[in-house]
């Protein structure tokens, strides 16, 4: 007898959520820094990226599209699960530069390091499952980079 339903995956409800992210609005280069998320789905397990806006001049010059760089917990801190409310704080290390990926030729892809007052987005999206339904939550922050003191 033929499935009529579709794959198993079909009966799946999806609900997403406006999820809220916040900084202090500035992202020190290779520190620390604290963030926190609400109305993420609770429990969830989430990817952080931190993404330079789009109007960065490197980005869509040329064949050059700037990849939003992941980011992982400080050492020593918590994992980025959002707690039983959907809330959290939370500590990563801000990267020092992102992937300038060349869109017609991969091989010429090139890293740019972040630069002092640069405009970026710091994402964070987070997904659970339970039973039928999916919860996806995603929402972003915007700050500015703080780079390295001078000399360094």
């Amino acid at each position: 007898m033929l499935a009529l339903a579709g794959p198993a995956d079909a009966r799946v409800k999806k609900r997403f959520l406006k999820s809220q992210v916040f900084t202090d609005g500035t992202l020190a280069v290779g520190q620390p820094e604290t963030f926190s998320v609400t109305r993420m789905p609770p429990g969830a397990v989430m990817a952080v990226l931190l993404e330079p806006v789009s109007s960065t001049p490197q980005c869509g010059s040329g064949p050059f599209f700037c990849d939003p760089e992941p980011v992982s917990p400080a050492p020593g801190t918590a994992p980025f699960v959002a707690g039983a409310d959907g809330s959290g704080v939370f500590t990563m290390v801000v990267p020092t530069s992102f992937l300038l990926e060349d869109i017609f030729n991969p091989a010429n892809s090139k890293r740019s390091n972040f630069v002092n007052g640069q405009p970026v987005h710091l994402d964070a999206i987070g997904k659970r499952r339970s039973k039928n339904v999916k919860k996806v939550g995603f929402g972003f922050s915007r700050a500015s980079i703080q780079g390295p003191p001078p000399g360094s």
